[in-house]
């Protein structure tokens, strides 16, 4: 219920508006035109043409339209960069244009970059998080020394005892 107050109330025309002046989206209004803007001094007049239109919606109309050269030439420069094999469908069965990618040795030639550029994050991980994590265990699986009461690490994983985890769990959790 109170979410289709909400909804209500974010599509109401006013609130609509002052949401668009807010965050620059246009909302799905149909109150909200190009003319009514520009009247209203809402936007200046060279931005009328950046409104969207209901029958856009109905036309699948696209700032930018390619046209299959343009496709085609774009998909090159991608296919460049990119070093793989693109397929561009030209509209009608069996008219396909295909580009090739780049030599064999290039994926790993890639795959040694990317090793590369994870190491360092790799290693604060283990610095920061996991070296941390086995010391913390280390301490709760560890012994307590009988005469202060302060926990004693074991470091030897094989040598761990959950007795005081046990205690302290039963005592958060209950028997």
């Amino acid at each position: 219920m109170l979410a289709h107050l909400f909804i209500n109330h974010m599509l109401d025309p006013e609130v609509a508006k002052q949401n668009f002046s807010a965050i620059g989206y246009q909302p799905p209004q149909n109150s909200i035109t190009a003319d009514s803007l520009v009247a209203e001094e809402f936007i200046p007049e060279n931005l009328r043409t950046a409104i969207v239109k209901p029958e856009y919606f109905d036309a699948g109309y696209r700032l930018l339209e390619l046209d299959r050269d343009q496709r085609r030439r774009l998909a090159q420069r991608l296919a460049g960069v990119q070093r793989r094999r693109v397929v561009i469908s030209g509209g009608g069965p069996g008219n396909r244009s295909t580009i090739a990618g780049g030599p064999p040795h290039a994926a790993q030639r890639r795959s040694r970059l990317w090793a590369a550029l994870a190491a360092p994050g790799i290693f604060w991980l283990c610095a920061f998080f996991i070296f941390p994590l086995y010391v913390v265990l280390c301490i709760v699986f560890g012994q307590v020394d009988p005469l202060f009461r302060t926990p004693v690490p074991v470091w030897n994983p094989l040598q761990w005892d959950p007795t005081q985890f046990t205690y302290v769990l039963t005592h958060i959790v209950g028997a």
